[in-house]
């Protein structure tokens, strides 16, 4: 039977999923809708993820402490859900192609974010089993996003219409964090923590 908090972390780790590969997979799709050459759509989506390669080797290493990590993750969940809702409401191409430029980078940057938990929730040889059964479900959320994208595409009617279901994700993202970091407010403000499933805090004094 799988561990709570493993199943848990693996559902987080599917809506991460879920966004990057549903962004990768359909950010080719909506800027050819612009009207672009083949060659000036590669060149484009290249832009978007120069940024995300730029912030992941800056911001990471910035992020030490799982306070500061947890409201980084509440700060750039909320800008993913404002800049793919503002990418399927804005009616010229070029806002729309700042939208994504900014919210395609908050999904990469989720990924550090999320995985400093896993190894400070298992220890031992079971951290190794557990981080492997999270990546394993967690890819789930790949094959959902090539079969998703298309559907809501073709339910709202355009191709940028699908950047709804990284929005949606990316919300789900920032309640989750919003409820850890009340948890934390609650908790000792100079401690690091860890969190089982049921929100109960564990104080880990360092």
């Amino acid at each position: 039977m799988i561990d709570p908090t493993v199943l848990v972390m693996s559902l987080v780790y599917i809506l991460i999923n879920i966004s990057l590969f549903g962004v990768i997979y359909w950010l080719p799709t909506v800027i050819k809708g612009f009207g672009v050459t083949g060659t000036q759509n590669g060149l484009l989506n290249a832009v978007l993820w120069a940024i995300a390669a730029a912030l992941l080797l800056i911001l990471p290493r910035r992020l030490q402490t799982e306070r500061k990590i947890v409201k980084a993750a509440l700060i750039i969940t909320l800008i993913g859900v404002l800049s793919f809702v503002a990418a399927t409401q804005l009616n010229t191409n070029l806002l729309r192609f700042v939208a994504l430029a900014i919210g395609a980078p908050c999904i990469s940057i989720l990924f550090p974010c999320f995985w400093y938990f896993p190894s400070r929730l298992f220890q031992g040889a079971r951290s190794a089993t557990s981080i492997a059964v999270i990546n394993t479900i967690g890819l789930v959320g790949g094959f959902i996003a090539q079969n998703l994208m298309p559907s809501v595409a073709q339910m709202t009617g355009t191709a940028v219409g699908a950047m709804i279901v990284p929005a949606a994700c990316a919300g789900l993202l920032f309640i989750i964090a919003a409820l850890r970091w009340a948890s934390m407010r609650r908790g000792t403000p100079d401690t690091d923590s860890r969190t089982n499933v049921h929100g109960i805090v564990r104080l880990d004094h360092e």
